[in-house]
């Protein structure tokens, strides 16, 4: 996942000559529709919301991808018809293993 992209925001477009330069589409042979634009203020303001919130990888023992989930995890994960428990974390990955944690000892 890209760090390097962060706090995503809405600005309104108000000049005609910059939202001409933004849904151009793409030169050479890059075909792309240009930038998105959304149907309302509401719509574009919903995606920066989701965009902006940190996410990390849930990945078994295996390295099959479980989801992606908010950063920090949930310790227990419902996926695949399962109960998967936090085992690692790190800044890229949260590690699940299908094994309960283990019982600390009382004192």
């Amino acid at each position: 996942m890209a760090t390097a992209l962060k706090n995503f925001r809405v600005r309104g477009i108000y000049s005609p000559t910059l939202l001409h330069a933004m849904t151009r589409p793409g030169r050479g042979d890059r075909d792309y529709p240009g930038q998105p634009l959304w149907r309302d203020r509401d719509a574009a303001e919903h995606f920066a919301a989701a965009r902006n919130i940190e996410k990390v990888q849930a990945v078994t023992p295996e390295g099959v991808t479980l989801a992606w989930v908010p950063n920090p995890p949930p310790l227990d994960l419902d996926a695949k018809g399962r109960i998967w428990h936090l085992a690692h974390l790190n800044n890229r990955r949260a590690l699940y293993s299908p094994l309960e944690p283990p019982e600390e000892p009382a004192l």
